[in-house]
């Protein structure tokens, strides 16, 4: 049995090579709230202590220090959070991106300029990742890899399925800790019962098995959508349909479960299907992007809110989905709030797209269409305010920079190799 809507990306010849993309791009539309976070009175009224000229109602957590508000550059020998972003004395020191090879894979390190810095082997296809609360970084694998330059799969493909079945389109995903030198430590597996219990099979039998089961899904892409660390010391962890929380010791908390399962949402109202996770280290809140387009955030408080749930027929058609952004990934912009990379796959048509609060719904930021760039996986460097895109086309990998400054783009680490693919992105702080 095989889902009935595909998803295929074009594989075009990949040109990201320009230092400079600006002349592509368009004027970015106004969000109507001037780039400000969601509910910022601008600083015109409200409690100003210090008189730094940034209110507790804009974000200044520490009102009697003058030399700390969001405004302000982070002193990284004082121990204080200059800038109000949760962090202390931190210095964005590059990226980390793992790289996916023929059965393996490994995180590569950028350094802040991006050169290559060294590189830590995976036990498994790497897809997604986050800092170690302790050092190190935890990676998401999956056992079975087809690179994307030569055919399709889910664990390199995200949004596509295996068109000649050479790789299953369910996999369970390891969580593992990786640090330099040492062994790789598997903190937990996710995955289904059911689809596991077929993988226990024999190589000969695993398929009519899967083929027994209901779809539920999977073929928008691989079980764990997304990782991120905690401020409080442990992992959040995205599915399709529920968030889980993840503790360095291994143990495992379900969060929250939402409606995400096309096939059914006649019985069961559909929400949104995970597709990207953030967390806000200041506030330690928790956003969820969905794949066709919903969000939703949860904290200690609240809960879990869905701020924005995808509407979808009960007859979907191609169409349907064509009209759909696809939401790439979910990063936390100090400061700013929530972004995604949204892209129009049929139609090379992408965005930089923020999520306001106040109206519940994506407003572009930078908007462009070119057939040449397939963003896989994005970041951010809160320090400097860019953006940092993964994307793969041919036997080019690479890491480009959406500065945040006037909007142009440029490649910010570029390389050919056959079989390699660049997926997660990770800052390094």
């Amino acid at each position: 049995m095989r889902p009935s809507v595909l998803f295929i990306f074009p594989l075009v010849a990949f040109a990201l090579g320009c230092t400079d993309k600006s002349s592509e791009l368009g004027p970015s539309p106004d969000s109507g709230d001037g780039g400000s976070s969601d509910g910022a009175d601008g600083g015109t009224t409200g409690t100003d202590n210090d008189g730094d000229g940034v209110t507790v109602e804009d974000g200044d957590c520490d009102d009697d220090n003058y030399r700390v508000n969001p405004a302000y550059p982070e002193d990284i020998e004082d121990g204080v959070d200059n800038d109000c972003d949760g962090r202390i004395d931190e210095l964005w020191a590059g990226l980390a991106i793992a790289e996916q090879t023929d059965g393996s894979g490994q995180v590569v390190l950028l350094d802040s300029v991006g050169r290559e810095e060294g590189t830590i082997p995976t036990p498994g296809v790497p897809w997604s990742l986050t800092e170690g609360v302790s050092g190190g970084w935890v990676v998401t694998t999956y056992a079975y890899f087809q690179n994307i330059s030569a055919g399709f799969s889910l664990a390199s493909g995200g949004l596509i399925l295996t068109l000649d079945d050479s790789s299953p389109w369910y996999q369970p995903a390891d969580v593992v800790l990786v640090q330099d030198g040492l062994a790789a430590t598997t903190l937990a597996t996710f995955g289904d019962a059911g689809y596991d219990a077929c993988f226990a099979l024999p190589d000969t039998e695993w398929g009519d098995c899967l083929g027994e089961l209901d779809p539920r899904s999977y073929f928008l892409g691989p079980y764990v959508r997304g990782v991120a660390t905690h401020p409080d010391g442990w992992y959040a962890v995205l599915t399709p349909g529920a968030l889980f929380r993840l503790d360095p010791n291994g143990d495992v908390t379900e969060l929250a479960t939402w409606g995400w399962n096309i096939a059914v949402r006649a019985d069961v109202p559909y929400e949104l299907y995970g597709g990207g996770l953030a967390i806000d280290p200041a506030t330690g809140t928790i956003g969820i992007s969905g794949l066709l387009g919903g969000f939703a955030t949860y904290g200690a408080a609240d809960g879990l809110v869905i701020h924005k749930p995808v509407s979808l027929p009960e007859t979907l058609t191609e169409d349907d989905i064509a009209a759909l952004y696809i939401s790439v990934g979910l990063s936390w912009m100090d400061g700013d709030g929530w972004y995604s990379m949204s892209a129009k796959f049929t139609e090379g048509a992408f965005a930089l797209r923020r999520f306001n609060l106040n109206s519940g719904d994506w407003v572009d930021k930078i908007a462009w269409s070119n057939n040449l760039i397939q963003p896989l996986g994005m970041t951010t460097d809160g320090d400097s305010g860019d953006w940092y895109v993964t994307s793969k086309a041919g036997d080019i990998r690479s890491a480009f920079r959406v500065r945040g400054a006037d909007e142009s783009i440029d490649d910010f680490y570029t390389d050919t190799a056959d079989g390699r693919t660049f997926w997660g992105v990770a800052h390094r702080y």
